[in-house]
């Protein structure tokens, strides 16, 4: 009977364990998009491309066939032009868990200085993470969209 007893709180705890796994990792990945965008507020492009996995892919309505060097460089462009003026927010909207894969719909909110305007532009997507060799979550797949 304790045999019994032993092994069905294993079963129940391995069970339960699975969810707790999904909402850390979920976690992680969340915190990890909140620390890009405070990346790319400071101009911080070595953190901003620290988010990507070297075998990126991405498409977006402007390039595809993306990858994480292309992504880099523009970043770099961008965040080191001193007359440069903007700001990232990420919403992300929901994180599904698989294994060492996660699947995130995110949207993007980019607010921008231009000729003494501001103006704001927000990006719906869908970014595919995988947590590498390391432990850590990065980017490895991505389409973004502008509404």
């Amino acid at each position: 009977m304790r045999m019994l007893a032993a092994v069905l709180a294993l079963v129940c705890g391995l069970g339960a364990s699975v969810p707790a796994e999904a909402a850390s990792a979920a976690d992680e990945i969340r915190a990890r998009l909140h620390a890009w965008a405070d990346a790319f507020n400071r101009r911080d492009v070595d953190a901003t491309c620290e988010l990507f996995a070297p075998d990126l892919q991405y498409d977006t309505r402007a390039a595809s066939g993306g990858t994480r060097d292309l992504i880099c460089a523009r970043l770099r462009r961008v965040l080191e032009d001193p007359s440069y003026k903007g700001t990232n927010r990420a919403e992300v909207l929901s994180i599904l868990v698989a294994g060492d894969m996660a699947a995130v719909r995110i949207a993007w909110t980019l607010t921008e200085e231009k000729d003494g305007r501001t103006v704001q532009s927000r990006e719906p997507g869908l970014d595919v993470f995988r947590r590498d060799t390391d432990g850590v979550w990065r980017i490895v797949r991505f389409m973004a969209l502008v509404e």
